[in-house]
Order: C-alpha cells, then sequence, then structure tokens
C-alpha cells in the first residue's frame, strides 16, 4: 500500500526507487499503479528495480551511452537540475560524465540514481542481482572442461537452469 506523505521518500514508497513514470513501459515491467503525480508503483521493491535496470538498458541500446547523455534524456533541465544530477551520479560511480557505459555500469547507475532520487541510505534496497561486481569468494568447480571457456560456459547454464542470476559476467584467471 502507497502511504500519502510521511518522511519515506516517494521512489521508495512507490517501490519505483528510480522514480519511473507511469506509461506502457513501466507497465510492461509490472507497474500496478501510478500515484497522484504520475509515478509508477510496483508491487515490490525487486520489481521497481528492474524495471529501472531495463529502462537503463534499452537508453544504452539506444545511443546514450554516457551518464551526460543518460541523466539529460531521464531527468530533462525543464523538470530537474540536470547539472547538479549529473555531477552527483559521476561522483557516486567515478565515472566521469562522459565515458563510455557498457551494460556493466547499469547496477553501479542504478544504484547513483536511487541514491539522487531518494536520498543516500535508499541506495543499496534489495540490489544483489544489479550490483557492478559481487564479490563471493572462492568456488572450487569440478568439472570435465579442459579450458575456461568451458568452465565459464558450464557455470553460466548452471546459475541458469537454477534461476540463480538473470545475467552473469565470468571471469577465470
Amino acid at each position: 500500500m502507497v502511504s500519502k506523505g510521511g518522511k519515506t521518500p516517494r521512489g521508495i514508497r512507490n517501490n519505483n526507487p528510480g522514480n519511473i513514470r507511469y506509461g506502457k513501459f513501466a507497465q510492461s515491467w509490472g507497474a500496478i499503479a501510478q500515484d497522484d503525480k504520475g509515478f509508477a508503483v510496483f508491487a515490490d521493491p525487486s520489481t521497481g528495480e528492474n524495471a529501472e535496470i531495463a529502462l537503463l538498458g534499452t537508453y544504452l541500446k539506444n545511443k546514450h551511452d554516457t551518464i551526460r547523455k543518460i541523466i539529460s534524456r531521464y531527468a530533462p533541465a525543464s523538470e530537474n537540475d540536470t547539472h547538479a544530477y549529473i555531477g552527483a551520479v559521476s561522483r557516486q560511480t567515478g565515472l566521469t560524465p562522459d565515458a563510455k557505459l557498457t551494460a556493466a555500469n547499469l547496477g553501479a547507475l542504478s544504484q547513483a540514481i536511487f541514491a539522487h532520487e531518494n536520498g543516500a541510505k535508499y541506495a543499496t534496497t534489495n540490489n544483489s542481482t544489479h550490483s557492478a561486481e559481487t564479490n563471493i569468494g572462492q568456488i572450487t568447480i569440478n568439472t570435465g572442461a579442459r579450458d575456461a571457456g568451458g568452465i565459464a560456459a558450464g557455470l553460466r547454464d548452471s546459475l541458469a537452469s537454477q534461476n540463480l542470476a538473470w545475467q552473469m559476467n565470468t571471469g577465470v584467471r
């Protein structure tokens, strides 16, 4: 249930930490309603975070591939202090405003957006599958694979079949 007023930021109340506007995109990613200001309401934080990652992914595909380009589109100057927003996201991610981004940057980018939209204490809401890097320590794999590619493919397939991760990048040293 979405509460009105209070000190909890709108994005957190709406399970929409990126404050995505309600519309076809938000509906396609599970928005169940809109609030009094036209922002999407999601059933749970994870659904809202997944929608944010997907939205940022569409920006990348459409050549909005820097923090400056993404934030200028995401938070236009007609509604926001876009310059300050770009600066805040750049500082939090450690990336320059014009550095070329890839899908690997989306976790960090979304967290910086969540922090800017809702306050720093909300930057890490339920984000385990979206972080840019996760360190889980040493893993021992017993396999008949003879090369790193075979090991990575086997690990990817095993995780996918168990629904443990929707996206995985594997590096073997």
